[in-house]
């Protein structure tokens, strides 16, 4: 009974150490590539000159002016499981009543921005409705992001205003090196699956120390019948019978 707690304990124990909890990390990403991209009435689409604001505008049915903002992949691993996300930005201007109603669309990108993002299909990841100035943070579905955080090494969203005649604007890259405020950013929490293997070491020095539970106890057991080399010698020999042709007697 004791071999078998000790067995079990210290199983235990080098399972634990063979597999470790996974840990939560956060990483803060600036984004890599901006830009406002105007649509036209007719459906046509171009990509504004790099400027210090980026301003999501809706001006129907004469134009709208979209936000496009990527960031890479690069520092997160690549098995990383998303549980939670926000994109951050610095609201420096908006209009109201009504409030703005930002969609913010997610989708894999490139690195590159062109007219073509403006109508590249996205899942919606939030819908922000900015009410103040200075730091603006919208939490994103993680579950909308993860299936293009495991295959892209970009991650894109587009801003679109759905209320018409409104505009919300925030700094762009450009406008966060001349001091109008933070650049665009995205905060990713995530976690990283243990290995698959670390788990079958584990069970399999468990099974090794522990072995058979039963089969132990009826080895202990025949143990205890069976004398041991000591105890057979401290008992003295049986006396041979007197005569020679019986041999000795197993009665």
């Amino acid at each position: 009974m004791r071999k078998g707690v000790l067995i079990a304990i210290v199983g235990a124990l080098g399972a634990v150490s063979f597999e470790p909890a996974a840990r939560a990390a956060s990483v803060s990403i600036t984004t890599t590539a901006n830009a406002q991209v105007a649509i036209s009435e007719s459906g046509t689409a171009s990509v504004a000159p790099n400027s210090q604001i980026l301003q999501v505008i809706n001006e129907e049915p004469e134009e709208n002016d979209v936000v496009v903002l990527e960031f890479s992949l690069a520092s997160l691993p690549s098995n990383a499981v998303v549980t939670a996300a926000s994109l951050n930005v610095t609201c420096t201007g908006f209009s109201y009543p009504p409030y703005p109603q930002i969609a913010i669309g997610a989708y894999a990108g490139d690195g590159t921005i062109t007219s073509a993002d403006a109508f590249t299909a996205a899942s919606l990841a939030a819908t922000a409705v900015p009410t103040s100035l200075g730091s603006y943070s919208t939490a994103l579905t993680p579950t909308v992001l993860q299936p293009i955080i495991s295959t892209h090494g970009y991650l894109a969203f587009r801003l679109a205003d759905q209320v018409s005649s409104n505009l919300f604007d925030f700094p762009s890259i450009l406008g966060a090196s001349s001091g109008d405020g933070a650049a665009p950013s995205v905060l990713l929490t995530y976690v990283v699956p243990e290995p698959a293997g670390s788990a079958l070491m584990g069970i399999g020095f468990l099974t090794v120390l522990g072995c058979n539970p039963r089969r132990n106890r009826r080895n202990s057991a025949a143990s205890a019948a069976a004398p041991s080399p000591a105890s057979h010698h401290s008992i003295p020999p049986p006396t041979p019978a007197k005569s020679p042709s019986r041999g000795r007697s197993d009665r």
